[in-house]
């Protein structure tokens, strides 16, 4: 009867344990569902909004958590929305602050790479965003700007542009893996004017 008893409640045991591990991953599920329902899904409407509303609005959302779906209609608004010029730097500052390594992300801001701020805006005598917002944008993202900007200099021609661009190199990665990787690319490309375009970005790392 003892060993009986003491195979029982070592199954209950082993039961009571498995049902913890299930009930543990249903409220770890359902804290991600949760999560999720928490992040915003729609930014701000920057074809509406006055200049007092953008700004309101880029405050309020800059502190939220958003979806993917959030990064993804900003992205559009960027990019095909025809936004005036102050409300698109808005909108520029505000996909960067969220740090998005979404590639649409990145790609919508190398394209917006010289659009320059029409006004310069202090908050606590701090700027939020300089003469390039877009350019800004892209150093808070980080590394996974590098390939994609590496990708975009192969075929640029534009001297600001690709200045911009290798400035935002400069600032998040090192001098030396920069050089590095142009190098390794030049050494591989068969084109003369995409060869043209890398030497000229290197030379961008001259001093």
């Amino acid at each position: 009867m003892a060993a009986f008893v003491s195979v029982a409640n070592v199954y209950s045991q082993i039961t009571e344990s498995n049902n913890m591990h299930v009930i543990e991953a249903i409220n770890s599920y359902n804290n991600i569902l949760a999560s999720n329902l928490d992040c915003a899904t729609n930014p701000p409407d920057f074809n509406k909004l006055s200049f007092q509303d953008a700004n309101a609005a880029v405050v309020a959302d800059v502190r939220k958590q958003v979806s993917t779906e959030y990064i993804t209609i900003l992205v559009d608004k960027i990019r095909h929305a025809n936004l005036n010029p102050t409300n698109k730097v808005f909108a520029i500052y505000l996909l960067g602050m969220f740090h998005s390594n979404d590639t649409n992300a990145i790609e919508v801001l190398i394209e917006s790479i010289d659009f320059k701020a029409v006004f310069r805006d202090y908050n606590l005598d701090v700027s939020r965003w300089g003469m390039y917002p877009a350019q800004e944008a892209l150093i808070k993202i980080g590394r996974p700007t590098v390939n994609p900007i590496m990708a975009h200099l192969l075929v640029e021609t534009d001297e600001l542009r690709r200045h911009l661009m290798c400035e935002v190199l400069r600032r998040v990665d090192s001098r030396e893996s920069v050089q590095i990787e142009i190098r390794k690319i030049l050494a591989a490309e068969l084109d003369s004017n995409r060869q043209a375009n890398l030497k000229l970005a290197l030379k961008e790392f001259d001093n």
